[in-house]
């Protein structure tokens, strides 16, 4: 007799499923899932009852887009959930097709912008009462014969083309550049088609070929601007003022040389087999989190911290440790989640409130090339403005929250008022590790000290380039490499200080 089916097994064939089998299928985390959701990537599930939800076909269809855009084309999840609120979260409606080729949709006013979605595309139509101004700007640059009077049915087309692109942000002068080429199209189509006129070539034959060399023309330069806007896309997460590669260079990785003359690597080794020993110890494995975060071991910081995750989910110390590493490797969404659930769990708390604008920052940093990053620095500021206003409960707390202030003040780029803002930090992060050795602050090593320093000199001469100080920017980033010259902001202290910089 064939077994009863289950109705679990029921659902799976109708296309629902429970989160653990979800995420099975889509090869991800129940924790990614529900991030996800949060995002606002996914749909909430169906709610059978209290503590049964369902899911389907169209959560794994989102989930499976959603991987595909960040791998391939390298979209952040702010932005992935901004095209799947707006194509109404149907994945069938969201095929990778119509998402994958947004640089090309966009560009004939297709796809998921707002505008295109609830304004038909207005038809040219000629161009009636035309101020007497705007007609000797057309004329003088090229666009149109009449600087005055009556204008031809193709003038009259221009006009409308170009003030309607003006009034968009268009200049005027953006079209007069593009005359030169088309004026070069025209002048080898009218060379041809003279030809015909003392029979050196068939009048038949010369029109079609240009018919489709017109066409071959306007298939290149469709194909061109759509792989010129892609490029630039992409371009644009690695060159813009805030991109997560710049910003990446601006953490400090200690060289081979400095961590062998502080003896850091044993220290770490001690704490590594004091942890063997005692595996459940929380504080011991927290402390070796942080020795692997100042020392650019970024995997093996989340590593750890989640390790302490996996017993106290909400603990925002390990949730700060792996947002922190998070935010290094350019997991930024995953960091801002970390961050901000720490922070939510303790408000108040300045260190947790520093650690959410840093946070915030490198979201900046993702994001800058598609969105404006101004609400993700507004909201870094005031947060770093919060941690300041609160006071810390141990002076190690106290450190961090100066050093954060003094590096997002001084690596991005704002007004002078608030660079100096940042110089006062960081001068008294050198107050402080000047009076109070590693052990007193609670530190994972000796020579922690010597990294706060070298991060510190380094921001306040980037600070002082910013204010034109070059005496004190030179001295600061001599200071740099005196303490670890083969290290990245050695290299980039030496490159300050050379004759060419």
């Amino acid at each position: 007799m064939a077994e009863k089916t289950t109705k679990n097994e029921k659902d799976k064939k109708r296309g629902r499923f429970q989160l653990s089998e979800l995420a099975d299928l889509a090869g991800v985390t129940g924790k990614t899932i529900h991030f996800y959701i949060r995002a606002g990537i996914l749909p909430p599930a169906r709610k059978i009852r209290e503590k049964l939800a369902l899911y389907d076909e169209n959560h794994l269809g989102l989930l499976r887009l959603a991987q595909r855009l960040q791998r391939e084309k390298k979209l952040p999840l702010a932005f992935i959930a901004q095209l799947f609120k707006q194509g109404g979260y149907d994945a069938k409606t969201l095929e990778l097709g119509l998402v994958a080729d947004i640089f090309e949709k966009a560009n004939k006013g297709e796809g998921f912008l707002p505008a295109a979605q609830t304004e038909r595309r207005k038809e040219e139509r000629p161009m009636e009462g035309l101020p007497a101004e705007l007609q000797k700007k057309l004329a003088a640059l090229g666009l149109i014969a009449a600087a005055d009077g009556p204008m031809t049915g193709e003038e009259q087309k221009i006009a409308w083309i170009v003030s309607s692109a003006q009034a968009k942000g268009v200049s005027l002068e953006f079209f007069a550049d593009l005359l030169g080429p088309v004026q070069k199209i025209v002048a080898r189509e009218t060379r041809e088609l003279l030809q015909t006129m003392d029979g050196q070539a068939s009048f038949r034959e010369v029109v079609q070929d240009l018919g489709e060399t017109d066409t071959l023309v306007g298939r290149f330069l469709e194909a061109a601007r759509a792989r010129e806007m892609r490029l630039h896309f992409e371009r644009s997460f690695e060159e813009g003022p805030l991109a997560i590669r710049k910003l990446r260079e601006k953490v400090y990785v200690p060289s081979a040389a400095f961590l062998e003359k502080h003896e850091i690597p044993i220290q770490i080794e001690s704490l590594e087999y004091q942890l063997a020993q005692d595996k459940k110890n929380r504080d011991l494995r927290l402390l070796l989190a942080e020795a692997y975060l100042a020392t650019g071991r970024y995997e093996e910081t989340a590593q750890e911290a989640g390790k302490i995750l996996a017993r106290a989910k909400d603990d925002p110390d390990a949730l700060i440790a792996r947002a922190a590493a998070d935010a290094f490797l350019g997991r930024t969404d995953e960091a801002v989640d970390d961050a901000q659930r720490a922070y939510e769990s303790r408000p108040d708390d300045p260190r947790l409130a520093a650690y959410a604008a840093m946070a915030y920052i490198t979201q900046a940093a993702r994001v800058g090339g598609i969105v404006s990053p101004a609400q993700w620095v507004k909201k870094a500021l005031a947060l770093f403005e919060k941690s300041l206003s609160l006071a810390p409960k141990r002076l190690k707390d106290k450190i961090e929250i100066l050093l954060m202030k003094g590096r997002a003040y001084t690596i991005l780029p704002m007004a002078l008022g608030q660079v100096d803002e940042g110089i006062k930090a960081l001068d008294e992060v050198i107050e402080i590790v000047g009076e109070h050795p590693e052990k007193e602050l609670g530190l994972a090593f000796s020579g922690f000290n010597e990294i706060y320093r070298v991060n510190v000199y380094f921001y306040l001469g980037e600070a002082y380039q910013l204010k034109k100080d070059a005496a004190k920017a030179s001295e600061a980033f001599g200071q740099v490499l005196l303490r670890d010259p083969a290290s990245n902001f050695g290299r980039y202290a030496f490159e300050r200080l050379s004759p060419r910089a």
